[in-house]
């Protein structure tokens, strides 16, 4: 049997955390450590900790939830790595078949499995939208331009021998910068139809949540990722994958001033983008202001 370590990072969640707790526990898979990375709660988190048995918890102050990644990953005793959020939660009875593809597939590095986006409303759980897993073809364009859906990937925890662990460089897209460097090492994973985590979409949430400060903090982290793999690296496919990823990140800045009226940010960005690419104001125009603004909107509605 293969063992699974799962890493949480945890602050001040205690609204949501036995939902993903009990998802870990439920799963009829033995082979489990669950790792819960506390960056020392305020509210009732730790009490709820303590109901729960066979989980290893550490509380100390972090430098974010990369941070606490690193600190878990660091700590697991297991051979596949599994990433949930407190506010999540996985699908039942999904870690043998997870162990299994494993087991049958010695040369993968990882998994790239479903994920489903989802809200809490007065009358259940409202979908927003379902990401079937990775195909290979697809990765650079899910990575940069689409949605990796993160958590729902498992990991040999050699991967992070090979690659490394997350930058602090980021704190809301170091998971794409992680994903990147799996790329360029030419580590294999197995991309996996059926769902088996589900994110929760809240105010609080760190990226799936509707707030311009922090979506804007993800369009900035992205054009620096852009950036730093347009400098680094000379495979084609990889650069024009990055060109395009900047070029829309701006794009998703201009329209967050936009619709937020900021005639400084506005022209703030196009300046900038049109330094990195002085085609630019041309791929702002082919996007029409209507459909830049749309972009936004769905962006921030998810």
């Amino acid at each position: 049997m293969v063992a699974i370590s799962v890493i949480t990072p945890s602050y001040n969640r205690a609204d949501f955390i036995r939902t993903a707790l009990n998802s870990v526990s439920n799963q009829n898979y033995l082979d489990v450590e669950h790792i819960i990375v506390d960056g020392n709660s305020t509210d009732s988190t730790l009490s709820i900790l303590k109901e729960y048995q066979n989980l290893k918890v550490i509380r100390e102050p972090d430098r974010g939830v990369y941070d606490a990644l690193n600190k878990g990953i660091k700590l697991a005793q297991g051979e596949i790595i599994a990433q949930l959020n407190t506010d999540d939660y996985f699908e039942p009875d999904i870690f043998t078949m997870i162990a299994e593809i494993f087991n049958e597939n010695s040369d993968i590095d990882a998994i790239s499995a479903g994920a489903r986006v989802f809200e809490l409303t007065p009358s259940g759980e409202k979908t927003f939208a379902t990401y079937g897993g990775i195909k290979k073809e697809d990765l650079l364009f899910r990575i940069t331009l689409g949605t990796p859906t993160f958590n729902a990937w498992f990991f040999r925890k050699d991967v992070f021998r090979k690659i490394g662990d997350y930058s602090l460089d980021y704190s809301l897209a170091a998971d794409r910068d992680l994903l990147l460097r799996f790329h360029i090492a030419g580590l294999k994973h197995f991309s996996m139809e059926k769902v088996v985590y589900h994110y929760c979409q809240h105010p609080l949430s760190l990226t799936m949540n509707n707030l311009h400060d922090r979506q804007d903090r993800v369009y900035r982290e992205m054009i620096e990722l852009a950036e730093k793999y347009l400098a680094i690296q000379n495979d084609p496919s990889l650069k024009k994958s990055c060109l395009r990823w900047r070029d829309r990140a701006y794009i998703e800045l201009f329209a967050s001033d936009v619709l937020r009226r900021n005639i400084g940010g506005m022209v703030q960005v196009t300046s900038s983008a049109t330094k990195k690419n002085p085609m630019w104001p041309l791929k702002l125009l082919a996007a029409s202001p209507l459909g830049i603004i749309k972009l936004v909107e769905k962006r921030y509605a998810r």
